[in-house]
């Protein structure tokens, strides 16, 4: 539920400052077209009633303006990391995971409650709101409806030839239903597609025929038009956009067009005169005040404000009327409908990773266990998992293990432990292999170290034999800090890793609690350079962890605190176009990779078609490590 209400705050962030832009562009369009006929101006106001009813695309993600974020506080500390245990790996909660409870206490929902973010609260004031506004809506049309049923009658045969006769020659197959209303003072068309016309009970009294023509001709549009369902669409997308003051002003132009659109075909369909037409809105108008009960927007004087402006459109000298809108005029509208309404081709927040992902697995207990699984790391033939446990049976308190299989298509096997030469009585996490399968790569607090945690790497001759002592990269990468969470590149010429500290002092030149580096070496011979920082693009001021760069190395994922996320840290990732280029805006992978609970420690098979990683959402035992399929690095710019 949690994530379902965090896409639709995200949903609905992106369709608000899109449907702002698109109203003003109209807004301004219509400006310089108010001249012009009405049914132009409507048509273009329609685009954005269809904007609020249609969603973006998302299967064509183009990244063309920056996504549309709000400020989420994910840590309650002034810009630090998050409460972490760093003796267990430094990305697990310092409370348990507690699976969820049958039995409902008072302090669950309470902490329940307090898990809830900011983007989902959003969610359910909007579905309160749309429920509200709904239901409002409803009940007045149903209130409406129920009177006239009460009080309407049907034309007498005598009324109905004397109206038909009224509109002999002006090409109308058929006549909608009409009723006669009593406590009403002017005609409305009510229903769900064309709708009926009502009138007032003392309408044929009306002692010009001009002016009966001219009413009647009015509504006759409407209901030629369509209005009466293109007024539920508005209702429906002020229920959609309830919030949206920019949404509740076009409705506003929509409505006032349409009334001078049906003014339009009137006068152009009946051959009337504008002065007797407007003479017929005016009396209708003085009519109302003896109307007993107001009617609904489809009615021909409408709102007083309007009238002045619409007679003086009428009466303008040289104003031509047309019975609809010009084929050209039409066909623009049309297409820019068709690039503005599906607007993820023109305008989009964000490449949607979510649609270029499968479904998220558990790996199965046979690799995971009760205890905490974190940092997978996938060989390049994807035949060997390395990763690291607290299970009980290891030699300190996190050792890293290896799980296998002879191919793809069977099931991993039991894990293995490293060893004594490769994990000790300390804390062995983070591991990464290497593309050749030679070199593992991990983070460790045991003795010989520089600072709180280093990075160390351990080899082989062939993957056939056992692995070496491991050795320190010593003081050119690692710090009085932490270093955690290696990334070696294809090439083995760069190695990524995140640096950061429970506390002050952090590791020099970070920007807060973790952040994301570099190290190089010209060939596999030569010593690694001074890690460089990936600067405020990539990182920000909090938390961010365990990247895992791509085998093409245009794709880095990595873990992180920052807002925009499911609930606890998200997976991200950013991309480049070449080697030489910066890394580009940062994008969250959606809310089908991410969850609600702790999500960690991305790594990317060499295939670029599945990631790795750990996570605590349901179904998992604890932390447990899960994969997910996706397309081409999952997100692309």
């Amino acid at each position: 539920m949690e994530n379902y209400l965090t896409q639709i705050t995200n949903y609905l962030l992106t369709q608000s400052w899109q449907i702002a832009i698109l109203v003003i562009v109209i807004a301004a369009v219509n400006l310089a077209l108010k001249n012009r006929s009405a049914h132009v101006r409507y048509l273009l106001w329609l685009i954005v009633l269809a904007k609020c009813l249609v969603p973006p695309l998302v299967t064509i993600p183009l990244a063309i303006l920056p996504q549309a974020k709000m400020p989420e506080p994910i840590f309650i500390s002034n810009g630090e990391m998050p409460a972490v245990n760093v003796e267990m790996a430094d990305t697990v909660t310092s409370k348990p995971i507690v699976l969820p409870s049958l039995q409902l206490t008072s302090q669950t929902i309470m902490e329940r409650l307090a898990r809830v973010t900011v983007r989902q609260w959003l969610g359910f004031g909007w579905i309160v709101g749309v429920a509200a506004f709904l239901l409002f809506a409803l009940v007045k049309a149903f209130r409406t409806d129920f009177w006239l049923w009460r009080q309407r009658k049907p034309l007498s045969a005598e009324l109905q030839n004397t109206i038909e006769d009224l509109f002999s020659g002006i090409g109308l197959r058929a006549f909608p239903k009409i009723w006669l209303v009593k406590g009403i003072g002017q005609p409305f068309v009510w229903g769900l597609l064309r709708g009926s016309i009502y009138l007032p009970a003392d309408f044929m009294k009306v002692d010009s025929a001009k002016h009966r023509r001219g009413v009647l001709g009015h509504e006759l549009s409407h209901v030629i038009r369509f209005d009466a369902a293109v007024n539920i669409l508005q209702i429906i997308a002020q229920a959609v956009f309830w919030f949206h003051p920019f949404v509740w002003w076009a409705n506003k132009k929509i409505r006032a067009e349409r009334e001078k659109c049906c003014d339009e075909m009137a006068i152009a369909r009946l051959g009337a005169k504008a002065k007797d037409y407007s003479s017929a809105i005016v009396n209708i108008l003085i009519s109302e005040h003896e109307s007993t009960r107001p009617v609904p927007s489809l009615a021909v004087a409408g709102p007083v404000k309007n009238i002045e402006e619409r007679i003086k459109t009428m009466l303008r000298p040289g104003k031509k009327f047309y019975k609809r809108p010009s084929l050209p005029a039409a066909a623009i509208a049309v297409l820019t409908a068709l690039l503005a309404v599906p607007t993820t081709v023109v305008l989009t927040a964000r490449a949607d990773a979510d649609r270029t992902f499968g479904n998220p697995t558990n790996l199965g207990a046979t690799v995971n266990s009760s205890a905490k699984e974190f940092d997978p790391s996938i060989s390049a033939d994807e035949l060997s998992l390395y990763f690291n446990s607290y299970r009980p049976d290891s030699l300190g308190e996190a050792d890293i293990w290896v799980t296998t299989r002879k191919s793809k298509d069977v099931s991993w096997g039991a894990p293995v432990n490293l060893g004594p030469t490769v994990n000790s009585s300390a804390n062995e996490t983070a591991p990464d292999i290497s593309t050749d399968g030679l070199s593992l790569y991990f983070s460790s607090d045991r003795p010989g170290g520089y600072g709180e945690r280093d990075l160390w790497v351990t080899t082989r001759k062939t993957t056939s034999d056992a692995w070496a002592e491991p050795v320190n990269m010593g003081p050119a990468v690692n710090s009085s800090a932490h270093e955690h969470g290696p990334s070696i590149s294809a090439d083995g010429l760069s190695l990524y890793f995140s640096g950061y500290a429970a506390t002050s002092p952090f590791r020099p030149g970070s920007m807060g609690g973790g952040d994301l580096w570099v190290t190089t070496r010209k060939t596999k011979a030569d010593p690694w350079t001074k890690p460089v920082h990936l600067g405020p693009k990539v990182n920000y001021s909090g938390w961010d962890a365990s990247p895992s760069i791509s085998a093409d190395s245009l794709s880095l994922y990595f873990n992180s605190s920052r807002p925009g996320g499911s609930g606890g840290p998200d997976l991200w990732v950013t991309t480049r176009k070449t080697k030489d280029d910066p890394w580009g805006t940062t994008l969250n992978l959606g809310s089908t990779v991410n969850s609600a609970e702790w999500d960690l420690n991305p790594d990317i098979s060499a295939e670029g078609s599945t990631l790795y990683f750990a996570s605590g959402r349901p179904d998992s035992q604890e932390m447990d490590i899960w994969q997910v399929s996706l397309k081409a690095h999952g997100a692309r710019d």
